[in-house]
């Protein structure tokens, strides 16, 4: 678990959340507490007292717990906030986009994260869906120890293959963030594409925060 928190407190996307441009009008400001958690777990520092969790598992100082709790709240707010950033910052751009486009579901009725209006590249629009890995967790501590970043990748590569019907009518991304603060190889390169048509691109370092949201709800 330390070998992971080094590693992805140490890669270049890690620390881009610093850089973002502090403005409320953007939602690039930060509260103490989101910056206290933002920083400790970087840092590997106590970020709460030990207790137990309503979920019946015990919650040590680090609170990594909370990152990966089925009855955490902050995984929605995570994701949301993941979301409604890729979509401010692609109307930004000129891109007008909306959430959860109607007629893009699945077979099981479920539907990316969002959708430009206009097209994004090769004449077609952008097709969007968001996901928040714990780096933490049991699960993913044997790829995220080795390399920054990597459980974000293998998260994009199964929602590429999820939506790989819609691929041919839109250009679709899988944006993979970790709760490090490291990106996926998807994520990272959309994030430069999309700074490349807009000086938004200083803001985007706000993705490196969103996953300490609700931390301490």
């Amino acid at each position: 678990m330390e070998k992971s928190r080094l590693i992805s407190a140490c890669s270049k996307a890690a620390g881009k959340w610093l850089e973002a441009l502090p403005s409320s009008n953007l939602g690039t400001l930060l509260d103490n507490p989101t910056l206290r958690i933002a920083t400790s777990l970087r840092l590997g520092s106590k970020i709460c007292e030990s207790h137990t969790c309503i979920c019946g598992s015990q919650v040590e100082e680090n609170g990594l717990h909370g990152l990966s709790c089925l009855k955490s709240a902050g995984r929605r707010s995570r994701h949301d906030a993941i979301n409604d950033l890729i979509k401010r910052s692609l109307i930004s751009a000129g891109y007008p986009s909306v959430l959860e486009p109607i007629g893009t579901c699945l077979d099981d009725g479920k539907r990316p994260d969002g959708m430009t209006m206009i097209p994004w590249s090769k004449g077609k629009a952008l097709l969007w869906d968001a996901t928040c890995v714990d780096s933490y967790a049991v699960s993913h501590l044997n790829i995220s120890s080795v390399t920054a970043g990597a459980a974000a990748s293998e998260a994009e590569v199964k929602k590429q293959n999820k939506y790989r019907s819609l691929s041919h009518d839109y250009i679709f991304v899988a944006v993979g963030v970790e709760t490090s603060g490291a990106l996926g190889q998807q994520a990272t390169q959309f994030l430069k594409d999309l700074g490349r048509v807009h000086c938004f691109v200083r803001c985007i370092g706000f993705f490196m925060m969103i996953p300490t949201f609700g931390l301490n709800a």
